[in-house]
């Protein structure tokens, strides 16, 4: 972490988003909480890349649209396929969730339960990834059509 960053806004945000979480009384209340703890979290990514050749203006998928956002959506679904697979072992239904809407085919548990791991395990693997350089932006293909980034086959093995 750089002496320049300032993390005391989105500390002060995710702060309040927690405590007006005590006053949600649905189920839509609370995914409107996350939503806005989300976009505090994700608004001060951009000040852990200390590596020029990335950066990180917003949160975006299906498809993503930069490296950052293609390994992030890369990230999370690993890990969920991995958080499915032990709900799997264990006999719960991963497709009985509680904070995802259930949707045909949709893992809602593997989703609500991988929430917790994702700064932990894939958010800190992508910013080592980049600020070690371990990837660069020669290891990305932005599909011509789509304009969806991903990572080609060779870097697949890096990350």
């Amino acid at each position: 972490m750089r002496a320049e960053n300032d993390f005391s806004n989105s500390l002060n945000q995710l702060q309040n988003t927690i405590k007006s979480l005590e006053t949600a009384t649905t189920i839509d209340s609370i995914r409107g909480f996350e939503g806005a703890g989300s976009a505090a979290y994700f608004g001060c990514f951009n000040q852990l890349i200390r590596n020029d050749k990335f950066s990180f203006k917003i949160r975006n998928r299906r498809p993503p649209l930069d490296p950052v956002n293609s390994l992030l959506s890369l990230g999370y679904s690993l890990l969920r396929h991995e958080i499915q697979s032990a709900i799997n072992i264990v006999g719960f239904d991963p497709y009985l969730g509680y904070l995802h809407t259930q949707r045909y085919g949709r893992p809602s548990l593997a989703l609500d339960l991988m929430e917790e791991f994702r700064p932990l395990i894939v958010d800190s693997v992508v910013f080592n990834a980049i600020n070690r350089r371990i990837l660069t932006p020669q290891d990305f293909i932005t599909e011509p059509v789509s304009n969806a980034v991903t990572l080609k086959i060779e870097a697949l093995h890096k990350f």
